[in-house]
């Protein structure tokens, strides 16, 4: 049987068809508007993922606008953790140390808009850079200019910056900021002391006088009693006895210094008794028995009948106590009137001898001078005839000056021991003694202020205007300021003698005056205290031809202070005339803040170079402070010291200080310390009370 074969297919095979490809999605390309080279090259294959370095590339040929829209596009992209990588990536760049590239000069300009030295300290641990940028000295420098801080005077012999002060501008910058932070917020108890009763009689345990430099704190008692304290750790050093009655003035002299050469010479001619216009010197007289010196019992006497000189007589000690024996130490004079002022802490600078010198007078009508490291008593100089109330030293001479209740004022060189020249003028008690120079004011209780020539003895003016009986005197060379029981301050000028103001503002006595730059301030027995502000002189007109001025100063009533419930004992300005401290007889003592709004000084970048800073000599040292020109703030601070029965009064410097006060019936003496480099290891805990042998 024939096979069957199928037919032959007269069509082609199905075939399906073939599946168009799906169309490209988008690619993801920074710049759509760049042609990729692969895709050019191959059109059917994929787009390669785009590398960093492309990206960077390509975005560094892109125009600035471009550029931030790509940014902010590609920033839309980011999730939470790219952007807090991105973050961290680019805070450094923000970070950049501006002032390492700048040159010298410009950062040191930089630095100058700095106006905190705490900011400025803070500056110098940024980086390595930073702090030696900061640790310049012309950096600091413009930092104390600007805040005026003052380079302190060498009194105590040679400079130590362990003790006392620095030897550069940032070490004085961090003296005085560190200083007023102790003064305003956490000052040092150094001991307080309880002095001890001598008599049954309590009036006579009183403190009457008291004097403070660097080294020491001298205080008197009306019980012919002085004691000397360590002004640094606040320790009992000694107590000197010799007086025969109550002690009421005492000086200090602190060591180190030298002969003002302005006025050398003026004081050794043989004095003239009889004042102005007297009878001529007095004949010598052969020293005798009484002119041996023993200790506190007879020492060696200078007297009116006799003012011959008396250190042929002491030991090589005591001439060494009043450098006697070795040479002369001069001091170039440079003119400024502000250090011919007294300070008013009872202390002058001294005469080149090596340690420091004490002077007091009291009741038994004497003067007495002491070395105050030895205790011993070196001159007794006598001449009034009556107590002697008022004391005052002259800056770098061995001059004192002493007023009575005789009303008579004698000058004495303490260093060779025998008196100079008696003024006579007053006719009533001399109450208060002012120095300036070689210039002396006095007050007295017979209504009048008197100025004198020191070296010459002549009465330069007599001031008149008072009602009643004088209590005390400021003088600083240009002013005389005067005040009394008819509760007036008088302001008077020292050259013309004329009277410039009278204020009438107190309603008690008034018993505390101060002058300072710019300033007065007044306290009375009604327990205010008065700060007037004094305006030099200004041009009033101008022409081309002529121009006129105000011939007197301004003076104006600036802020009262209601600072006491009873009498002002004392008030004393510190820290630069910044700060006010005030006691009072309602057993309180206070601490006011005064500063004014101060100019900033105006220096060029020559004078920030380190190569005119970097010199720490003494003649660098040298600034002169700008007067404030702001409203007095008299804001109310602190209390100085806890309360009492009463303070006798406050003596400070910016590195320490004592309050006087009156506790349960007993004196007390505290000490304290405010300075950069307290000595905290003889501290005693506040309330702890030492008694004085």
């Amino acid at each position: 049987m024939a096979s069957f074969s199928p037919p032959a297919s007269s069509f082609d095979p199905i075939v399906r068809p073939p599946t168009p490809a799906p169309s490209p999605g988008p690619i993801p390309r920074l710049y759509p508007h760049t042609i990729d080279a692969t895709l050019d090259s191959d059109p059917c294959s994929h787009p390669s993922t785009p590398t960093p370095n492309s990206i960077s590339d390509q975005f560094s040929h892109l125009p600035p606008t471009s550029r931030l829209a790509a940014l902010q596009s590609l920033v839309s992209l980011l999730t939470p953790t790219e952007i807090s990588t991105l973050q961290s990536l680019l805070a450094p760049l923000y970070k950049r140390d501006f002032l390492a590239e700048l040159p010298t000069e410009l950062a040191f300009h930089v630095l100058s808009f700095v106006d905190a030295p705490r900011t400025l300290a803070r500056a110098a641990s940024v980086s390595k850079r930073w702090n030696a940028i900061v640790g310049e000295d012309s950096v600091w420098k413009y930092m104390c200019l600007r805040w005026e801080y003052v380079w302190p005077e060498p009194e105590d012999g040679p400079f130590d910056e362990n003790h006392w002060g620095p030897s550069t501008w940032r070490g004085l910058c961090r003296y005085y900021h560190t200083s007023m932070r102790n003064w305003l917020r956490r000052p040092s108890l150094l001991r307080a002391h309880r002095l001890p009763t001598h008599t049954a009689d309590p009036s006579l345990n009183t403190i009457t006088s008291a004097a403070l430099s660097k080294s020491h704190l001298v205080v008197a008692l009306a019980n012919s009693r002085i004691h000397v304290f360590s002004a640094r750790t606040g320790s009992v050093l000694r107590t000197l006895t010799g007086h025969d009655n109550g002690v009421w003035a005492v000086a200090l002299v602190a060591p180190g210094g030298g002969m003002d050469k302005r006025h050398i010479g003026s004081g050794e001619k043989l004095p003239d008794i009889a004042g102005v216009g007297g009878m001529g010197r007095v004949k010598e007289v052969r020293p005798g028995l009484e002119f041996q010196i023993r200790h506190n019992r007879a020492p060696a006497g200078s007297t009116i009948d006799n003012p011959r000189r008396l250190d042929h007589l002491l030991p090589p000690s005591m001439r060494r106590a009043l450098a006697l024996d070795g040479p002369s130490r001069y001091l170039n004079g440079d003119g400024r009137r502000d250090r011919d002022r007294a300070d008013a802490t009872g202390t002058a600078r001294g005469w080149g001898q090596p340690g420091s010198i004490v002077v007091s007078g009291g009741s038994d009508k004497d003067l007495r001078v002491w070395d105050a490291d030895t205790g011993l008593c070196l001159y007794v100089l006598r001449g009034h005839t009556s107590t002697v109330r008022t004391l005052r030293v002259l800056h770098n001479r061995p001059i004192a000056i002493s007023g009575a209740r005789d009303g008579s004022i004698l000058v004495w060189d303490i260093q060779h021991g025998r008196l100079l020249r008696r003024l006579d003028g007053h006719a009533a008690s001399v109450r208060a003694l002012e120095v300036c120079g070689n210039k002396a004011v006095s007050g007295s209780y017979d209504c009048t202020v008197r100025l004198w020539d020191v070296d010459s003895g002549e009465c330069v003016h007599v001031f008149r205007g008072h009602e009643a009986p004088i209590y005390c005197v400021a003088f600083d060379g240009t002013f005389v300021a005067s005040g009394g029981v008819d509760t007036t301050v008088r302001v008077c000028d020292a050259k013309s003698g004329e009277c410039l103001m009278r204020f009438s503002v107190h309603t008690a006595l008034v018993c505390q005056l101060q002058l300072a730059p710019g300033l007065l301030i007044s306290g009375g027995a009604d327990g205010r205290v008065v700060l007037y502000t004094i305006t030099p002189p200004t041009p009033t007109t101008s022409t081309p031809t002529t121009s006129s001025s105000s011939s007197h100063p301004h003076f104006e009533v600036a802020h009262r202070l209601t600072a006491h419930d009873s009498s002002i004992t004392a008030l004393q300005l510190t820290c630069d005339n910044r700060l006010l401290v005030t006691s009072g007889n309602d057993g309180r003592a206070r601490l006011w803040d005064i500063a004014a709004t101060r100019p900033q000084p105006s220096l060029s970048l020559s004078s920030l170079s380190p190569s005119t800073s970097t010199s720490t000599s003494n003649s660098s040292r040298t600034i002169t402070p700008s007067s404030s020109n702001g409203p007095l703030s008299g804001r109310y601070v602190r209390e100085m010291s806890e309360g009492g029965e009463g303070v006798w009064g406050v003596v400070f410097r910016r590195e320490g200080g004592a309050v006087l006060a009156k506790r349960q019936g007993k004196m007390v003496v505290e000490m304290w310390g405010f300075g950069g480099e307290v000595e905290r290891g003889d501290a005693v805990p506040p309330g702890v009370m030492q008694r004085v042998v």
